[in-house]
């Protein structure tokens, strides 16, 4: 007789849980949500928010409340909090954690129905969008990130973890995005226009990948031989050095 309360718990309520729980909220049939009660400001947010949201008494709460529990701790902290947790044989687990193998879930939960894993990003807030990496297929990641823009079954651990290390180039980008920024204030733009400048340019191109996710054919439509997106000479628009 399990004590369920809720169809999905979340321990550790960070960015990425946030990203989880609206888009979830936003779907047309909102399921219930039982948060873990750490980061008390982003939860209790998001429980004044969404009717179907409610905040637990405790960890261990959440992790009895329901049926799929999502594993949303940071990977330094997976080992100390989930050893203070007991989990039923009959729940599933979707760990979006980094680097966290099953067989060291499996470990730190004990025996449960499931464990799956997940690389999503936060554009599954907007409910229909995102589109997340999972192992295995026909899991409860599956289910529930099919739900949330979409999810690409990965055929082994391996790749999964490889697939996370390629989505922490993101990081990498935004601050490629902030030199160029920085560059065109040293040819005399504010700072503020310079940041929103290059954020419109740069969602433009990335609204292609709706039609288009070929790099090397992207590229060489922006960089047309003769036109504003060509270079000349290791200058950028003809004035000054380019950005580096």
């Amino acid at each position: 007789m399990t004590q369920d309360t809720a169809e999905y718990a979340v321990i550790g309520v960070g960015s990425i849980a946030e990203a989880i729980v609206t888009g979830l909220s936003r779907s047309d049939e909102p399921p219930t949500i039982l948060l873990s009660p750490r980061s008390r400001q982003r939860t209790a947010r998001l429980a004044a928010r969404y009717p179907a949201v409610r905040v637990a008494a405790d960890n261990q709460a959440a992790a009895s409340g329901a049926g799929t529990v999502l594993l949303c701790l940071r990977p330094q902290d997976a080992a100390e909090t989930l050893a203070t947790l007991r989990f039923r044989a009959d729940q599933r687990l979707i760990s979006v954690m980094a680097s966290v193998p099953s067989a060291e879930l499996a470990r730190l939960t004990g025996p449960v129905a499931e464990i799956s894993r997940a690389i999503p990003a936060t554009a599954v807030a907007a409910a229909g969008h995102g589109f997340t990496p999972v192992f295995p297929g026909g899991s409860a990641a599956q289910r529930l990130f099919d739900g949330l823009g979409g999810s690409m079954v990965l055929g082994s651990e391996q790749l999964l973890d490889a697939v996370s290390v390629a989505s922490a180039t993101v990081a990498a980008h935004l601050a490629y995005l902030q030199t160029v920024s920085s560059w065109l204030v040293g040819q005399g733009a504010g700072l503020e226009d310079a940041q929103r400048l290059m954020a419109s340019v740069f969602a433009g191109a990335t609204a292609e990948f709706a039609d288009e996710s070929d790099f090397v054919a992207l590229a060489r439509h922006h960089a047309t031989p003769v036109g504003s997106t060509s270079t000349s000479n290791g200058r950028c628009g003809g004035r000054g050095s380019s950005p580096r």
